[in-house]
């Protein structure tokens, strides 16, 4: 869903790969129009159950924002 007129809006999510041990995400930031703003890609080296992957991914996303 589109935020509201000037507003932006921050989606992230986190994949956590068990072969190698790691866990990657990414953060997509778009305006209400729907176009790319922003975006971030990282990559971890430490298997994280998904939700706390999910978590670090928001922790980091806002601390880059």
């Amino acid at each position: 869903m589109k935020p509201p007129e000037i507003w932006l809006k921050c989606n992230v999510d986190a994949a956590s790969f068990g072969v190698d041990q790691s866990t990657s995400f990414v953060v997509v930031v778009r305006d209400s129009n729907g176009v790319l703003d922003k975006s971030l890609t990282s990559h971890h080296r430490a298997n994280l159950e998904p939700k706390l992957a999910e978590a670090f991914a928001i922790q980091d996303a806002l601390s880059w924002l």
